[in-house]
């Protein structure tokens, strides 16, 4: 009898964090769950420890985002430096509705694309 195999599930959420001027940008990919929540959290942590001028979400690789992740956006502005600016990317049905139907967008400002927000951040 063969002993079963166990491998490894691909990860459900990457956080990649890179830099544009004086923007930190989170660029989220993969679902926004319960599972997965503690990564973003983390990441956002780390982001906000930095203190930057401006904060981006980028969810426009989301494949799913859950009330959690709703959560942590709120979260994530309550929490940031008074100076700091936090914004979130995102469009379509998957992330961008969920945002604007719970009334998030009202909190955290929400663009469309990466370039409008980081437009916006520099102003």
């Amino acid at each position: 009898m063969n002993a079963p195999r166990t491998t490894r599930p691909e990860p459900l959420l990457d956080v990649v964090t890179t830099q544009h001027d004086d923007a930190l940008v989170l660029h989220v990919s993969g679902d926004i769950d319960l599972a997965s929540a503690p990564t973003l959290s983390r990441a956002i942590v780390t982001a906000l420890d930095d203190r930057p001028p401006t904060l981006v979400f980028d969810l426009t690789r989301v494949r799913f985002l859950a009330s959690v992740g709703l959560s942590l956006l709120i979260e994530a502005q309550s929490s940031a430096h008074p100076a700091t600016h936090v914004v979130v990317v995102a469009d379509g049905p998957v992330t961008a509705r969920p945002i604007t139907i719970t009334g998030v967008d009202e909190i955290v400002p929400l663009y469309a694309t990466l370039g409008e927000a980081l437009t916006a951040a520099s102003r």
